[in-house]
C-alpha cells in the first residue's frame, strides 16, 4: 500500500440536478467573502495574493447531504481491513470560487481551528468536489504531481494530514466552482 491508497475519487456520486441547484445558489449569493487560509507557524491568518476564490456556505438541502455521506460506505469498502470508524460529524459545506487567475497554493488539512461553538477539534478526512466544467485550469493536484480529473457529481475524500499535500491550480478561463467539507 502506498498513501494513495487512502484517496477515493468516487465518479458521479452526486446527481448532476443536485450540483445544479447548488450552482444555482452560488449564482444567486451576494454574500461572498475572500478565502483565508491559518498559518500553524506563526500562528495568523493569511490571504495569500493570487488565492482570489471566495467561500459561500452550501444549503442545498437533504440530497446534496444524502450524496455526500455515501462516501464512507464506499471508503470503507475500499478498506475493509481498516479498524476505522467513519466520523459522522462535518462541517458546513461550503462553495469555493475561483475566477481566472485565481489558485490556491500547496497545503494539507491538518487544520486545528476549523471549529467554532461547541464543536472544537482536528478533521479527520476532507471531503471536496466540482459543480460544473465551465472553466479551463483550476486542476486539483496532490503531491506536486498527482493530477485528479473532477468531474461535476465526483467526490474526492482523503484524509486530511499533512502527508495529503494538495492545491488548485491557477483558473485559465471561466469561473471554477466546487465545494468542500471536513468530516470528524
Amino acid at each position: 500500500m502506498d498513501i494513495t491508497d487512502f484517496v477515493l475519487h468516487a465518479k458521479e456520486l452526486i446527481p448532476r440536478d443536485v450540483c445544479a441547484e447548488v450552482l444555482e445558489q452560488a449564482y444567486a449569493s451576494e454574500s461572498w467573502y475572500t478565502g483565508q487560509w491559518y498559518n500553524n507557524q506563526d500562528n495568523s491568518w493569511s490571504k495569500k495574493s493570487y488565492s482570489q476564490h471566495a467561500i459561500q456556505p452550501i444549503d442545498a438541502g437533504k440530497e446534496f447531504y444524502k450524496a455526500v455521506d455515501k462516501w464512507k460506505s464506499i471508503y470503507l469498502e475500499a478498506h475493509p481491513s481498516l479498524n476505522f470508524s467513519p466520523p459522522t460529524k462535518f462541517t458546513t459545506p461550503k462553495i469555493n470560487k475561483y475566477p481566472v487567475g485565481s489558485g490556491m497554493d500547496a497545503h494539507v488539512d491538518h487544520i486545528h481551528s476549523i471549529f467554532d461553538g461547541k464543536h472544537k477539534g482536528i478533521p479527520i478526512m476532507t471531503t471536496l468536489g466540482i459543480l460544473d466544467d465551465q472553466f479551463e485550469g483550476g486542476e486539483f493536484v496532490m503531491y506536486d504531481n498527482l493530477v485528479i480529473d473532477l468531474k461535476p457529481g465526483d467526490l474526492l475524500a482523503f484524509p486530511s494530514l499533512f502527508i495529503y499535500q494538495h492545491e488548485v491550480k491557477k483558473v485559465t478561463k471561466g469561473i471554477r466552482y466546487s465545494w468542500i467539507s471536513w468530516w470528524f
